[in-house]
């Protein structure tokens, strides 16, 4: 793995509290979605992880079950 990608890498995964901060959502709401909660807003099985200090999303699950960035980083 090159450092390139690993520095993309990082930068598409978020935390549950970063994501509900950049995109104006709710960290619940986040949460909800990885565990499938509510089945029309569920991430995918690749968007999302759960570690022992909380939730990880990509970028781009984020994107597609709420839209564009509301908040510029």
């Amino acid at each position: 793995m090159t450092e390139k990608f690993s520095k993309q890498a990082l930068k598409e995964v978020l935390t549950a509290a970063e994501a509900a901060k950049i995109y104006g959502v709710n960290p619940q709401t986040i949460k909800d979605a990885c565990r499938g909660v509510r089945k029309w807003k569920k991430f995918n099985d690749d968007e999302y992880r759960q570690c022992s200090s909380g939730w990880f999303v990509t970028r781009s699950g984020m994107d597609r079950l709420f839209g564009e960035k509301k908040v510029k980083k």
